[in-house]
């Protein structure tokens, strides 16, 4: 049955005319393959369909649909003979194009210079073996990128799978997205938490109480080097919000990623000199002892409105966005210049100009609804901890955790506090500017932060590791000790957590929602009893330098205690969940026969320990991945078809899970080896 939506495009503006009429017997007796033709009246190259490029050359360009169709697109007649320069494309080989999309230009005036035919021709050049049918529109004008018919490959139902592209599209913008732009935020929190291990280290070692405990740290020598590190320490906390404005668009861009990171730093300046000309024409510069009161304050030497990292993630956003619809613009040939990837900061600067002067107008209905989400975890008291680490903790198997901790780390719902003369906001801020200033370590704070972490991430999940360990069958606790050791090992040194998690999260709903009340239970009883540990992680790293290290005004020698019980809780209720609901836990699983080919046996994954191209099969094969990326502990995908996933097979290669948020979203939790994977995979891709 013939589908009604068109799949094949004008390569140019021109009159469509039938094969048979090209000028090249090659082409018009269909040795080549069944298409169309088209002679043009316009410059401007568009592809004919959507899907790989396969090569390009000078006057041709082939491409692969996604139904194996072998698509030819041959500029001119005989133009193999003329110079390369005189077909600009802009695409190459192993890219991604859609249908009617710019690809290149033509300089027609060369040719006609030569004497040659201009007639665009596109052929299935593979027609005998994979095209059914094919159906063109009548001969007559026609625009360049527009559709003018349809091939229907052998074997593809289309009649059915019509309306399926529409869904997954819709479904993709709704879970898609969301993950793809927390995972942009790993980017500055990852600096911004290794800065902050240099500004605690900087810090204690200089303070009073560490040099009296430890004279010889009071040598200059030594003390020059750690004012050093608590100066730059502080880098990440001044420029947070410029930083995030390049890692959105770095992070979601899929190609030009240099040009995207660069226009997001050309946005964010742009934005605020804008908001700085508005608030200066309509007289609303406050002066600098009054910028607090006026909600106002310096970015990169800008006076503006104290927007804090929303207005870096705004700007990411838009950026991002612009850069997806005109990285590869053409322009006429006046412009050119200014065309294709140069085009992104020229337009980012236009569009956030107006930003710039619409954000003083809307601003203020932001702030209030910022405040509000503050006023909402503030307002909760001694349950404003535990609804933040409970609430991170349910949305950590989506991915969308990361949107929730950056509001409260690096906006007003996290806290505001004046200090050095600054309105500074954000729990994470917050901290971070008391210790380099070396002030009094707000509780308020620090009860959103690592301290919150502590009693579950260093003994909760190791004991629930224990408990799994001692319910597996004697026979398989020597093939497990490396999973479970290694999962304790993240969680306890460095706050990774998903190795013990995923191991028990698709198993026990129940145990899973235990997980999430006794976190958020132990961040509450830690600030209860005035526990001020900062940073991020919630590892033993953070415990000793923003602990130990800082004095005993922390209240750090409570983390113990409460850890014990929290260790007794984790280890008798999973001990108990396993052997009464018969929990399928690491090593009380029945031993699987895999179905590995040969091939996959011999192969173990190189560096990584993982089968990289096992792995690529269970995701349905290369020709299934539409974009790969990774955060810290999980591969993150969109496909053409999530159905076709084989999560048992991936499970069973090492992974710890799988996630699916829609249709086309899947995460594949890997652990602390995940960037290897990845790399293998790409390298297979």
């Amino acid at each position: 049955m013939m589908s009604n939506q068109k799949n094949l495009y004008s390569p140019f503006d021109g009159e469509i005319i039938k094969l048979e009429s090209v000028k090249d017997p090659i082409f018009s007796a269909k040795t080549m393959g069944d298409g169309y033709a088209v002679e043009p009246t316009g410059e401007t190259i568009y592809a004919p369909v959507s899907g790989t490029v396969r090569m390009v050359q000078g006057h041709a360009a082939g491409f692969s649909t996604a139904e194996d169709l072998q698509v030819l697109l041959h500029i001119g007649i005989d133009t193999v003979s003329l110079d390369k320069s005189v077909f600009e494309f802009n695409i190459k080989e192993d890219d991604t194009v859609k249908a009617g999309q710019a690809i290149g230009c033509v300089n027609w005036k060369a040719v006609e210079d030569a004497g040659l035919e201009k007639t665009a021709i596109v052929v299935i050049t593979n027609t005998a073996e994979k095209l059914e049918s094919i159906q063109i529109s009548d001969s007559g004008s026609v625009k360049g990128g527009s559709p003018i018919g349809n091939a229907v490959a052998k074997g593809v139902k289309v009649a059915s799978a019509a309306p399926k592209p529409l869904k997954k599209k819709k479904k993709f913008a709704l879970g898609g997205f969301f993950q793809e732009l927390g995972k942009t935020f790993m980017l500055p929190v990852a600096l911004m938490a290794f800065m902050g291990l240099l500004l605690g280290l900087g810090s204690s070692f200089s303070s009073q109480s560490t040099i009296d405990a430890f004279p010889f740290l009071g040598n200059e020598v030594l003390q020059v080097v750690f004012r050093f590190f608590s100066a730059i320490g502080g880098f990440a906390f001044s420029n947070l919000p410029v930083m995030f404005a390049m890692a959105i668009p770095l992070g979601l861009a899929k190609k030009e990623k240099g040009v995207a990171a660069f226009s997001g730093f050309v946005g964010y300046m742009v934005m605020n000199l804008s908001i700085n000309f508005f608030l200066t024409e309509r007289g609303q510069i406050a002066d600098p002892e009054m910028m607090q009161k006026a909600g106002q304050g310096m970015a990169l030497g800008v006076q503006t409105i104290e927007m804090g990292v929303l207005g870096g993630i705004i700007t990411g956003i838009i950026v991002y966005n612009l850069h997806k619809k005109f990285y590869n613009i053409q322009l006429s040939d006046s412009f050119a210049f200014f065309g294709g990837a140069r085009f992104v900061p020229i337009i980012t600067a236009l569009v956030m100009s107006v930003v710039g002067i619409l954000i003083p107008i809307i601003w203020p209905l932001f702030a209030l609804l910022i405040r509000e989400v503050g006023n909402l975890i503030q307002g909760a008291g001694i349950f404003g901890p535990f609804l933040f680490f409970s609430g991170e903790r349910l949305l950590l198997p989506f991915g969308l955790h990361h949107i929730l901790v950056a509001t409260i780390r690096f906006t007003q719902a996290g806290g505001s506090a004046l200090i050095d003369g600054h309105e500074v906001y954000g729990a994470l801020n917050i901290f971070y500017a008391e210790l380099s200033n070396r002030l009094p370590i707000s509780g308020s704070a620090t009860a959103f932060l690592s301290q919150g972490k502590m009693p579950t991430f260093m003994f909760g999940l190791p004991a629930a590791a224990l408990a799994m360990y001692r319910t597996a069958k004697p026979e398989n606790r020597a093939k497990i000790k490396g999973l479970l050791i290694s999962g304790v090992i993240a969680t306890f040194v460095t706050g990774i957590t998903e190795p013990i998690e995923f191991l028990f999260l698709f198993i026990s709903p129940f145990l899973w929602i235990f997980h999430v009340i006794m976190t958020g239970l132990g961040a509450m009883v830690v600030s209860l009893l005035g526990v001020k540990i900062g940073n991020t992680d919630g590892g033993v790293l953070d415990f000793l330098i923003f602990g130990v290290m800082q004095g005993s005004y922390t209240q750090w020698f409570l983390i113990p205690l409460v850890g014990a019980l929290w260790f007794a809780a984790y280890y008798f209720m999973f001990k108990k969940v396993i052997l009464w609901k018969n929990l399928k836990t690491p090593g009380r699983e029945e031993i699987l026969e895999l179905e590995y080919s040969d091939q996959e046996m011999a192969h173990t994954g190189g560096a990584s320990g993982y089968n990289a191209e096992a792995i690529l099969a269970a995701l349905g094969g290369k020709e299934n991945i539409v974009t790969l990326d990774n955060c810290i502990t999980r591969l993150r995908l969109i496909l053409n078809d999530g159905e076709i996933v084989e999560d048992d097979k991936l499970k069973s290669l090492g992974a710890l899970g799988v996630v699916h948020l829609d249709d086309t979203s899947v995460q594949v939790i890997i652990g602390t080896k995940v960037t290897t994977v990845r790399n293998a995979l790409d390298n297979l891709i």
